[in-house]
Protein backbone atom coordinates (compact mmCIF):
# COMPACT_ATOMS: atom_id res chain seq x y z
CA UNK A 1 0.00 0.00 0.00
CA UNK A 2 1.29 3.43 -0.97
CA UNK A 3 -0.05 6.43 0.93
CA UNK A 4 -0.25 10.06 -0.17
CA UNK A 5 -0.97 12.14 2.91
CA UNK A 6 0.28 15.07 5.00
CA UNK A 7 3.85 14.64 6.21
CA UNK A 8 2.70 14.30 9.83
CA UNK A 9 1.43 10.79 9.05
CA UNK A 10 4.94 9.66 8.14
CA UNK A 11 6.32 11.14 11.36
CA UNK A 12 3.72 9.65 13.69
CA UNK A 13 2.80 6.37 11.99
CA UNK A 14 5.80 5.20 9.93
CA UNK A 15 4.82 1.52 10.04
CA UNK A 16 1.28 1.60 8.66
CA UNK A 17 2.11 1.48 4.94
CA UNK A 18 4.66 0.17 2.46
CA UNK A 19 5.66 3.53 0.98
CA UNK A 20 4.73 7.19 1.38
CA UNK A 21 4.56 10.46 -0.57
CA UNK A 22 3.88 13.77 1.12
CA UNK A 23 0.69 15.41 -0.14
CA UNK A 24 2.61 18.60 -0.88
CA UNK A 25 5.20 16.86 -3.09
CA UNK A 26 5.47 18.34 -6.59
CA UNK A 27 4.69 14.97 -8.20
CA UNK A 28 1.24 14.88 -6.59
CA UNK A 29 0.09 17.90 -8.59
CA UNK A 30 0.39 15.83 -11.76
CA UNK A 31 -2.33 13.47 -10.53
CA UNK A 32 -4.86 16.30 -10.87
CA UNK A 33 -3.94 17.02 -14.48
CA UNK A 34 -4.86 15.58 -17.86
CA UNK A 35 -1.44 13.91 -17.76
CA UNK A 36 -2.27 11.82 -14.68
CA UNK A 37 -1.51 8.56 -16.50
CA UNK A 38 2.00 9.80 -17.31
CA UNK A 39 2.49 11.02 -13.73
CA UNK A 40 1.56 7.59 -12.40
CA UNK A 41 3.89 5.83 -14.83
CA UNK A 42 6.81 8.11 -13.95
CA UNK A 43 6.67 7.44 -10.19
CA UNK A 44 8.29 4.17 -9.01
CA UNK A 45 5.70 3.61 -6.27
CA UNK A 46 2.69 4.50 -8.41
CA UNK A 47 3.30 2.90 -11.78
CA UNK A 48 1.84 -0.49 -10.82
CA UNK A 49 -1.17 0.89 -8.94
CA UNK A 50 -4.54 -0.65 -9.77
CA UNK A 51 -6.80 1.06 -7.23
CA UNK A 52 -7.05 4.64 -5.94
CA UNK A 53 -8.77 5.06 -2.57
CA UNK A 54 -9.84 8.69 -2.14
CA UNK A 55 -11.19 10.03 1.13
CA UNK A 56 -13.73 12.38 -0.38
CA UNK A 57 -17.05 12.25 -2.15
CA UNK A 58 -17.22 11.19 -5.78
CA UNK A 59 -17.01 13.59 -8.69
CA UNK A 60 -13.77 15.31 -7.72
CA UNK A 61 -11.07 16.25 -10.22
CA UNK A 62 -8.62 13.64 -8.94
CA UNK A 63 -11.29 10.92 -8.99
CA UNK A 64 -11.97 11.71 -12.63
CA UNK A 65 -8.26 11.75 -13.50
CA UNK A 66 -7.59 8.44 -11.75
CA UNK A 67 -10.49 6.87 -13.62
CA UNK A 68 -9.19 8.23 -16.92
CA UNK A 69 -5.79 6.71 -16.08
CA UNK A 70 -7.40 3.27 -15.82
CA UNK A 71 -7.47 2.84 -12.04
CA UNK A 72 -10.36 1.48 -10.06
CA UNK A 73 -11.55 4.45 -7.99
CA UNK A 74 -12.97 3.93 -4.49
CA UNK A 75 -14.44 7.05 -2.89
CA UNK A 76 -14.78 7.07 0.91
CA UNK A 77 -16.97 9.88 2.23
CA UNK A 78 -14.83 11.32 5.03
CA UNK A 79 -17.35 13.98 6.06
CA UNK A 80 -18.94 13.14 9.41
CA UNK A 81 -22.51 14.24 8.75
CA UNK A 82 -24.89 15.74 11.26
CA UNK A 83 -25.40 12.53 13.24
CA UNK A 84 -21.81 11.40 13.75
CA UNK A 85 -22.24 11.80 17.51
CA UNK A 86 -18.57 11.53 18.44
CA UNK A 87 -18.09 8.45 16.26
CA UNK A 88 -16.44 10.24 13.32
CA UNK A 89 -13.27 8.17 13.15
CA UNK A 90 -15.16 4.93 13.63
CA UNK A 91 -17.63 5.87 10.87
CA UNK A 92 -14.83 6.59 8.40
CA UNK A 93 -13.21 3.26 9.29
CA UNK A 94 -16.50 1.41 8.80
CA UNK A 95 -17.02 3.04 5.40
CA UNK A 96 -13.45 2.18 4.40
CA UNK A 97 -13.72 -1.43 5.59
CA UNK A 98 -17.02 -1.90 3.76
CA UNK A 99 -15.70 -0.42 0.51
CA UNK A 100 -12.49 -2.46 0.51
CA UNK A 101 -13.79 -5.67 2.08
CA UNK A 102 -11.57 -5.35 5.14
CA UNK A 103 -12.33 -7.52 8.17
CA UNK A 104 -11.32 -6.57 11.68
CA UNK A 105 -12.26 -4.34 14.57
CA UNK A 106 -11.75 -0.60 14.72
CA UNK A 107 -8.70 0.36 16.77
CA UNK A 108 -6.52 3.41 17.35
CA UNK A 109 -2.78 2.77 17.01
CA UNK A 110 -0.44 4.61 19.33
CA UNK A 111 1.66 7.26 17.58
CA UNK A 112 5.44 7.10 17.38
CA UNK A 113 6.82 8.87 20.47
CA UNK A 114 10.37 9.97 21.23
CA UNK A 115 11.71 11.59 24.39
CA UNK A 116 13.16 15.07 23.83
CA UNK A 117 16.83 15.71 24.50
CA UNK A 118 15.83 17.92 27.41
CA UNK A 119 13.27 15.97 29.38
CA UNK A 120 11.08 18.05 31.71
CA UNK A 121 11.08 17.40 35.40
CA UNK A 122 8.15 15.39 36.70
CA UNK A 123 5.36 16.21 37.14
CA UNK A 124 4.75 18.59 34.25
CA UNK A 125 1.82 20.20 32.45
CA UNK A 126 1.52 20.68 28.68
CA UNK A 127 -0.47 23.61 27.27
CA UNK A 128 -1.14 24.32 23.60
CA UNK A 129 -2.91 27.71 23.42
CA UNK A 130 -3.13 27.83 19.61
CA UNK A 131 -5.22 26.24 16.89
CA UNK A 132 -5.38 26.09 13.13
CA UNK A 133 -8.14 28.71 13.15
CA UNK A 134 -8.28 31.84 15.34
CA UNK A 135 -12.01 31.17 15.87
CA UNK A 136 -11.12 28.00 17.76
CA UNK A 137 -8.74 29.71 20.19
CA UNK A 138 -10.30 29.95 23.65
CA UNK A 139 -9.76 33.11 25.71
CA UNK A 140 -6.31 33.06 27.27
CA UNK A 141 -7.74 33.72 30.73
CA UNK A 142 -9.94 30.63 30.43
CA UNK A 143 -7.01 28.38 29.50
CA UNK A 144 -4.87 29.85 32.27
CA UNK A 145 -7.69 29.34 34.78
CA UNK A 146 -8.08 25.69 33.80
CA UNK A 147 -4.34 25.23 34.11
CA UNK A 148 -4.31 26.77 37.60
CA UNK A 149 -7.21 24.62 38.74
CA UNK A 150 -5.66 21.40 37.46
CA UNK A 151 -2.17 22.27 38.65
CA UNK A 152 -3.51 22.97 42.15
CA UNK A 153 -0.66 22.90 44.67
CA UNK A 154 1.61 20.62 42.68
CA UNK A 155 5.04 21.94 41.80
CA UNK A 156 4.50 21.22 38.11
CA UNK A 157 6.69 22.55 35.35
CA UNK A 158 4.47 24.23 32.74
CA UNK A 159 5.42 23.52 29.11
CA UNK A 160 3.80 25.63 26.39
CA UNK A 161 3.86 24.26 22.85
CA UNK A 162 4.15 26.95 20.18
CA UNK A 163 3.47 26.11 16.55
CA UNK A 164 4.39 28.26 13.59
CA UNK A 165 1.10 30.22 13.72
CA UNK A 166 0.73 30.33 17.52
CA UNK A 167 2.73 33.46 18.40
CA UNK A 168 -0.26 35.58 19.40
CA UNK A 169 -2.08 32.79 21.23
CA UNK A 170 1.02 31.83 23.21
CA UNK A 171 1.77 35.45 24.13
CA UNK A 172 -1.81 35.83 25.34
CA UNK A 173 -1.62 32.69 27.46
CA UNK A 174 1.71 33.65 29.02
CA UNK A 175 0.29 37.05 29.93
CA UNK A 176 -2.81 35.50 31.51
CA UNK A 177 -0.78 32.79 33.24
CA UNK A 178 1.69 35.18 34.80
CA UNK A 179 3.89 32.44 36.23
CA UNK A 180 6.92 30.46 35.17
CA UNK A 181 6.60 28.51 31.94
CA UNK A 182 8.91 27.02 29.33
CA UNK A 183 7.98 27.58 25.70
CA UNK A 184 8.86 24.78 23.28
CA UNK A 185 8.94 25.99 19.69
CA UNK A 186 7.61 23.63 17.02
CA UNK A 187 8.72 20.36 18.60
CA UNK A 188 8.98 17.36 16.26
CA UNK A 189 5.67 15.52 16.41
CA UNK A 190 7.13 12.33 17.98
CA UNK A 191 8.55 14.49 20.78
CA UNK A 192 5.21 16.26 21.19
CA UNK A 193 3.54 12.84 21.42
CA UNK A 194 5.98 11.81 24.17
CA UNK A 195 5.34 14.99 26.14
CA UNK A 196 1.58 14.57 25.84
CA UNK A 197 1.72 10.92 26.89
CA UNK A 198 3.84 11.68 29.97
CA UNK A 199 2.21 14.93 31.10
CA UNK A 200 0.32 15.08 34.38
CA UNK A 201 -2.35 16.81 32.34
CA UNK A 202 -2.89 18.70 29.09
CA UNK A 203 -4.86 21.85 28.25
CA UNK A 204 -5.63 22.89 24.68
CA UNK A 205 -8.15 23.96 22.05
CA UNK A 206 -9.78 22.10 19.18
CA UNK A 207 -6.53 21.55 17.28
CA UNK A 208 -4.32 18.92 15.73
CA UNK A 209 -2.21 18.82 18.88
CA UNK A 210 -5.31 18.04 20.95
CA UNK A 211 -6.14 15.17 18.61
CA UNK A 212 -2.57 13.94 19.03
CA UNK A 213 -3.06 14.22 22.79
CA UNK A 214 -6.07 11.95 22.53
CA UNK A 215 -4.36 9.15 20.62
CA UNK A 216 -1.25 9.51 22.81
CA UNK A 217 -3.35 8.75 25.89
CA UNK A 218 -3.09 12.17 27.52
CA UNK A 219 -5.22 13.24 30.45
CA UNK A 220 -6.58 16.76 30.55
CA UNK A 221 -9.03 19.19 29.03
CA UNK A 222 -9.83 20.34 25.48
CA UNK A 223 -11.83 23.54 25.03
CA UNK A 224 -14.19 23.82 22.05
CA UNK A 225 -15.77 26.97 20.64
CA UNK A 226 -17.57 27.06 17.27
CA UNK A 227 -17.00 23.42 16.33
CA UNK A 228 -19.20 20.67 17.74
CA UNK A 229 -17.36 18.35 20.14
CA UNK A 230 -20.07 15.73 19.65
CA UNK A 231 -18.57 15.27 16.20
CA UNK A 232 -14.97 16.47 16.46
CA UNK A 233 -13.81 15.64 19.97
CA UNK A 234 -10.44 13.86 20.14
CA UNK A 235 -10.19 10.18 20.85
CA UNK A 236 -9.09 9.21 24.32
CA UNK A 237 -11.06 8.61 27.50
CA UNK A 238 -8.70 10.82 29.50
CA UNK A 239 -9.71 14.10 27.84
CA UNK A 240 -12.56 16.19 29.23
CA UNK A 241 -14.33 18.60 26.86
CA UNK A 242 -15.40 22.11 27.83
CA UNK A 243 -17.01 24.86 25.71
CA UNK A 244 -16.38 28.58 25.44
CA UNK A 245 -19.17 30.88 24.20
CA UNK A 246 -19.18 32.10 20.59
CA UNK A 247 -21.69 34.15 18.64
CA UNK A 248 -24.21 32.38 16.42
CA UNK A 249 -22.57 33.45 13.14
CA UNK A 250 -19.27 31.87 14.18
CA UNK A 251 -21.01 28.67 15.24
CA UNK A 252 -22.72 28.41 11.87
CA UNK A 253 -19.50 28.68 9.87
CA UNK A 254 -17.66 25.46 8.91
Amino acid sequence: MHVIAPRCLAELYPGLYDSFTSADAAAVAGLFSAGARESLSAHPAWRDATTAVLFERGGSVIARRMGEAGLRVVNIDALPGANAGGRYGRLVWQRTAAALGIAGAFSIPAPCARAPAREPRQPFVVVHPGSGSPRKVAPAALLAGICRARRADQACEVLVLRGEADEEAVAGFLGAWGGAARVIDQPPLPEAAWLLAHAAFYVGNDSGISHLAGVAGARGCVVFGPTDPRVWRPFGAGLEVLRFPVNSSDRARP
